[in-house]
């Protein structure tokens, strides 16, 4: 007991920078005494959690037979430490788990998952899944032993018992473990992975995919990728190769691989981008093993005659490119048929479940006419719709889905994309054409000429393109939403960039892409399945296991590592007091009498780029500008530089490749969090998301994550990106590129997309979130009408302002939410009222000359009382009752600049500031004289 308690004063004073305690070897030795037995393990796991120092000094004093003999006991009160324990020794050495399989003492953790879950805590339970997935993990001998223990069948139970739709906390830590458990079992074993598919364990796992946390999307996704086994090395091939040859060729596996392909698919759009490299991952692995079938894809349409198809492919029938688009949900009816209709749009939600059930057995060889079909259903809405998906285009989409990965904004996933790409012998490179070419319908994904001889090529049309991602006839008619290949295609046409620019609409790349094969090896389909050095690695599982390496027990530890968590564990008193700051400062900036802006508090020359997008930080002082080459610069108000950055340069090679000869136009920018630390969102006018932390530290930003906020249909019309985020609800709102007349409806925190407001027969032009208040969302088209969304009614009652044939400048709600006020290029400002259930024009007034200086652009504060609008020539400052309280100069009321427009206005979050930027690289910060 003496020496109990000097351990225990140790723990309390002791670190790894002083003595080892002197009590170690004898605590171990107490293990023996069964009346001190549960004290003595209680201080070994503290001292075990300090770190894999504290783990290495009490294996090297013997710890390891004591822990591995109290296996065998069956004491209830010390099973949830002896799992602490056995996580803290395998996060350290993974070689532990020879001596579980040995005796079966892996049994241990198998009955303690077994158990009720109102007797263990989730976290203990996650602790024992780590252990069985130590055990599986690279160990063929504890793979089997621990499915002929039943084990998927109890991860299977625990899963269905717990809730999928998690953000965070123990339940999605343990369905995240379940996961990877379950795909460490089967992970690279022909045999195991077969027992798997026979018990249904796609339909099973499909359901985790749309989970509320990305580290359980990117669990399961891992759990189907390992279902696609794979040979580790030469080796390994030469000890099973019979047993091996027998499972290629089985038809049952390579459907059922099939289907699992399908369901990964749906997940290419995935908001984290961990999710999204994770899928890239698993479909490596299944282009790995159907080498053959993917090299054919990539030569399948070189023999296609495009008259054999028939032109009106925009209205062909449902894809695997639509099952695709289901993660940022399904097209509703109306939008499908083209009758939606500006008084009732839609408001769509993901699938409730995915499942596939892949029946039909397999071609004896590449079917191009679409004989041999994976039938896979997919639950839309509740009601379940059967696509009929041809071999050909799965294996195309997969191979189009790869090559888009190449350009993510992920650098971890366009990497992971390369690697896939080179483990399959072919390579995205840039072909490079006159400027004066003309504009064609085809679309090239061929190399040279020269290498035509010795090289794979794959050369289509769009029209081709599109025949070969159609459904046999019968399937379900819906919208297009856009083909992978689309997303790296590109049409250039000199007179068509000009058009298109007059009418607001962005050109396609500069540039097109080939797609070449490098190797003409003929390998067997048993040599196909062997997995090359350059094949990436999965990162989830080393990710997850950190976890368990990092100390548990403190007492700041209060989220778990393996929930998404943007701010990091903060000071409670910083975070308190700076909501409190807020707070204070919003309040006397919505009581006060708003008061003119025209007195120049700071000019900032943004270094002779156009200013694109102006943001606020609530309480540092900070505004971040951002331009049209993709630069971001961090000033204090007084004008000091802080920070420089180009996004461009944040991301992967693959997406500067992408965009090495077009300009990045930084069209958003927004603070999200700034009661925490500060992140810092951008958006481009192609639909592409970034999040950035540290942004306030010279060269030491991160991108925390990104991805596209639009799903892309590159060789189609485009249009800017309109983004619009709410930070207090972590939403954001996208429109545009070639989903023109959809709002998409993302939830930041989680990274996924909830929903969409389809049905709308107008190009949106504007979004504006109510921060404040009721959870509103302004739409506003390039009709001239505004329509109204209260996102608190489950109906999504809608309310609809008249069309005016002027073209909409911006938005906002005024007068507590009650009215909304909205600007027009020809200068007019209009009110309208929502109180009686539609939107009723109430005032109409000119706030700008329409002849000499039309309406440039629109803000106003979040506090609803104040708005400002601007021109060539003068910023003005307007209450809500429509009250012209200042007209201030750009850049002073002295000799203004010539020529200076203001395009972008900018209101301080809590303060009566605001920002005017524009063309001539000038930016101004205005403020009231009191």
């Amino acid at each position: 007991t003496e020496q109990l308690t000097a351990f225990e004063v140790w723990l309390e004073h002791g670190s790894r920078h002083k003595a080892p305690p002197e009590q170690l070897p004898i605590v171990l030795q107490v293990l023996l005494s069964q009346s001190h037995r549960l004290r003595a393990l209680v201080l070994l796991g503290r001292f075990l959690d300090m770190g894999t120092w504290a783990v290495d000094l009490a294996l090297s004093v013997g710890i390891f037979p004591y822990v591995l003999k109290l296996l065998q006991t069956t004491a209830n009160e010390l099973r949830q430490i002896l799992v602490f324990i056995w996580t803290k020794i395998l996060a350290l050495d993974q070689s532990c788990k020879i001596d579980l399989t040995k005796d079966s003492s892996f049994m241990y953790f198998i009955r303690f998952l077994e158990m009720p879950d109102s007797a263990i805590p989730p976290e203990s339970k996650a602790g024992a899944a780590f252990i069985l997935s130590g055990v599986c993990n690279n160990h063929p001998k504890g793979q089997k032993a621990c499915a002929q223990a039943k084990l998927v069948e109890v991860c299977l139970g625990s899963l269905q018992q717990g809730p999928s739709k998690v953000i965070s906390g123990s339940t999605a830590l343990l369905a995240q473990w379940l996961c990877l458990c379950l795909g460490k079992i089967w992970e690279d074993s022909f045999e195991l992975s077969l027992l798997a598919f026979q018990q249904g364990i796609t339909d099973k796992l499909s359901k985790l995919l749309l989970s509320a946390s990305p580290n359980v999307r990117a669990a399961a996704v891992f759990a189907l990728g390992s279902l696609i086994a794979l040979i580790k090395d030469e080796k390994t091939l030469e000890l099973s190769k019979d047993e091996v040859s027998d499972h290629i060729r089985s038809p049952e596996r390579m459907n059922e691989e099939r289907g699992v392909a399908g369901l990964l698919l749906s997940c290419a759009n995935d908001g984290s981008p961990l999710v999204r490299r994770e899928v890239i991952h698993a479909l490596g692995r299944f282009a790995v093993a159907h080498t053959t079938f993917m090299d054919i894809a990539h030569q399948a349409t070189e023999g296609l005659s495009g008259s054999a198809f028939g032109r009106n492919h925009m209205r062909s029938s449902s894809t695997m490119s639509d099952y695709m688009a289901n993660s940022f949900g399904s097209p509703s009816p109306a939008s499908a048929s083209g009758e939606g209709h500006h008084s009732a749009p839609n408001v769509v939600r993901p699938p409730e479940a995915r499942s596939t059930d892949s029946s039909a057995t397999p071609p004896s060889s590449f079917d191009q006419g679409g004989k041999g079909k994976t039938k896979t259903n997919v639950n839309v809405g509740g009601v379940k719709e059967e696509f009929n998906i041809t071999y050909s285009q799965l294996y195309l989409n997969t191979l189009g889905t790869i090559v888009t990965a190449n350009f993510d904004p992920s650098p971890r996933v366009s990497e992971a994309a390369q690697a896939v790409l080179q483990a399959c012998s072919f390579q995205v490179v840039p072909l490079r054409r006159p400027a004066t070419q003309q504009s064609t319908s085809s679309f090239s994904f061929s190399p040279k000429k020269k290498d035509r001889g010795t090289l794979g090529r794959f050369s289509m049309s769009s029209e081709r393109l599109s025949t070969m991602n159609t459904a046999s006839p019968g399937s379900p008619s819906s919208t297009r939403t856009g083909s992978p290949f689309h997303s790296v295609l590109s049409r250039k046409s000199s007179r068509g960039a000009e058009a298109a620019a007059s009418k607001g609409r962005l050109t396609d790349l500069a540039e097109h892409f080939n797609v070449i094969k490098t190797s003409t090896e003929q390998k067997d389909p048993i040599q196909c399945r062997v997995i090359s050095p350059a094949f990436p690695k999965s990162e989830i599982f080393d990710m997850s296991c950190k976890h368990f390496a990092s100390p548990l027990l403190s007492s700041g530890e209060n989220a778990q590592s393996g929930d998404p968590s943007w701010p990091d564990n903060l000071d409670p008193f910083y975070v308190v007091d700076r909501k409190q700051r807020m707070e204070e400062s919003f309040t006397i900036a919505r009581n006060i009498c708003p008061q003119g802006l025209d007195h120049q508090l700071a000019v900032i020359d943004s270094a002779n780029e156009t200013v694109t997008a102006l943001a606020f930080e609530a309480l540092d002082d900070m505004l971040y500008l951002a331009d049209a080459k993709g630069s971001v610069s961090v000033r204090k108000m007084t004008g000091q530089a802080i920070n420089r950055f180009n996004i461009i340069k944040q991301k992967g090679e693959g997406f500067q490749m992408r965009y090495a000869s077009t300009s990045c136009n930084v069209t958003y920018v927004s603070i999200l969090s700034p009661e925490y630390d500060p992140l810092l969102l951008t958006a481009t006018a192609e639909g592409g998301v970034a999040i950035f932390k540290n942004t306030t530290k010279r060269g030491m930003q991160r991108q925390a994550t990104s991805f596209l906020a639009i799903p892309q249909v590159w060789g189609m019309k485009k249009f800017p990106a309109i983004i619009e985020s709410n930070g207090i609800s972590s939403s954001l709102y996208a429109s545009g590129c070639s989903k023109p007349q959809t709002v998409h409806i993302w939830d930041l925190q989680r990274e996924i997309c909830t929903g969409q407001i389809t049905g709308i027969d107008h190009n949106i032009l504007k979004i504006f979130s109510a921060s404040e208040g009721q959870p509103s969302l302004l739409v506003g088209c390039d009709s001239g009408s505004i329509l109204y969304y209260d996102l608190r009614d489950p109906r999504h009652y809608i309310a609809l302002s008249e069309p005016y044939d002027k073209r909409l400048i911006g938005m906002a709600l005024i007068n507590n939410d009650m009215q909304v006020v909205a600007g027009y290029a020809n200068g007019r400002l209009k009110v309208f009222d929502i109180r009686a259930g539609g939107l009723s024009k109430v005032k109409d007034y000119e706030g700008h000359d329409s002849v000499r200086s039309k309406m440039t652009s629109f803000a106003a504060h979040r506090c609803g009382t104040i708005f400002c609008t601007s021109s060539s020539h003068s910023i003005k400052t307007w209450n809500s009752e429509g009250t012209l309280l200042s007209t201030a100069r750009p850049h002073g009321n002295f000799l203004p600049r010539s020529g200076a427009s203001i395009d972008v206005l900018a209101f301080h979050p809590t303060r009566h500031l605001v920002a005017a930027g524009g063309a001539d690289s000038m930016t101004s910060i205005y403020c009231s004289y009191g």
